[in-house]
């Protein structure tokens, strides 16, 4: 998927110049939304919707809806979670008087929890001090940079192919980079005092808690110490995915930073 990465992070530190084949580690990806509301349709995935225009690569994404609040989702689009936001915004006026700017638009219209949802936008990597200040889901994860391409927009349009992010980019405060970006493979973590499966850490672990009205609870195994994080959409089930405190359960997890947590759920099936 092509995602907008701002030459700024790496100004900043906050991404390495990396090279094409090596990874990304522990960032999110936003759709910035020119449409999102319900879908009859029931295959997730992510599509390109038409030709790149102005370096900008416009995408459409169906998927599960697996969180939501004001004027913000993320959906499961079966490789990966994506946070959507409206890319319109609009002026409004803070609590202590001061003029803001706001993501709002009447055509992002949120589906129910577990429910299909479509939406049509543009990719782009979202900075980290966004996930601590506003999202009430960190979608992070680590990705493989797959091909780059560095967009000049001033003093002329220009696109350059490029074998990695260059810090020295960042001079020019009208480029961009263009990235394509893969889920990485899941790599065993080294707390892990287990040798779980290669693939997909399928293991045997137990329910510690749950909380229905918030849809997420925690499961734990030997593999999984200090318990892993679950969400009700990761749930297997013929039913609305609910968990049993002491219910037994099959579960494929992956190294991360959820909540503090430092495992999360791939997919839990009660046993």
């Amino acid at each position: 998927m092509w995602a907008t990465l701002e030459t700024w992070l790496l100004g900043d530190g906050e991404v390495p110049e990396l090279c094409i084949g090596e990874v990304l580690a522990h960032k999110g990806l936003r759709l910035s939304c020119d449409t999102f509301g319900p879908s009859a349709e029931r295959t997730t995935g992510a599509w390109t919707a038409g030709a790149a225009t102005e370096g900008d690569i416009t995408h459409r994404l169906r998927g599960v809806v697996v969180a939501a609040w004001r004027q913000a989702a993320v959906i499961d689009i079966g490789e990966c979670l994506v946070l959507l936001e409206p890319a319109a915004v609009r002026s409004v006026q803070t609590a202590d008087g001061h003029e803001a700017l706001e993501r709002y638009s009447a055509d992002f219209k949120t589906p129910s929890l577990g429910a299909m949802g479509e939406a049509v936008g543009r990719l782009e990597v979202v900075p980290d001090y966004e996930w601590e200040a506003f999202h009430q889901l960190d979608v992070r994860r680590d990705w493989r940079l797959t091909d780059v391409m560095l967009i000049d927009r001033q003093p002329v349009f220009h696109v350059r192919p490029m074998a990695q992010l260059d810090i020295t980019a960042d001079r020019n405060p009208s480029s961009c980079y263009l990235v394509d970006l893969e889920p990485a493979q899941k790599v065993a973590s080294s707390r892990e005092p287990a040798e779980p499966s290669a693939e997909n850490y399928a293991i045997e672990a137990v329910v510690l808690e749950w909380h229905p009205e918030e849809g997420w609870g925690v499961v734990d195994s030997q593999q999984t110490p200090g318990g892993c994080w679950v969400h009700f959409s990761h749930i297997q089930a013929t039913e609305y995915g609910e968990l049993v405190p002491g219910q037994t359960v099959a579960l494929e997890f992956e190294p991360a930073d959820q909540d503090g947590f430092a495992y999360r759920a791939v997919t839990v099936k009660p046993l």
